[in-house]
């Protein structure tokens, strides 16, 4: 299988069915550096998806 790439689609519908990564969104994005929706959910994916070979099926799956 293939290294996931970072789609923005993607990560969207990922957070929004794990509990985790939807704590973890909503606290990065009420952090003053964090105003950019992108940026956090790029940080998500490099942090959370990659290296996770569960995180990575689940995001494939989504």
């Amino acid at each position: 299988m293939s290294e996931p790439v970072f789609d923005l689609e993607q990560m969207r519908k990922l957070t929004n069915k794990d509990r985790l990564l939807s704590l973890v969104f909503k606290d990065l994005m009420s952090r003053k550096g964090f105003k950019d929706e992108r940026e956090v959910y790029q940080i998500i994916f490099n942090g959370y998806v990659l290296n996770d070979s569960i995180m990575e099926d689940e995001y494939m799956n989504c």
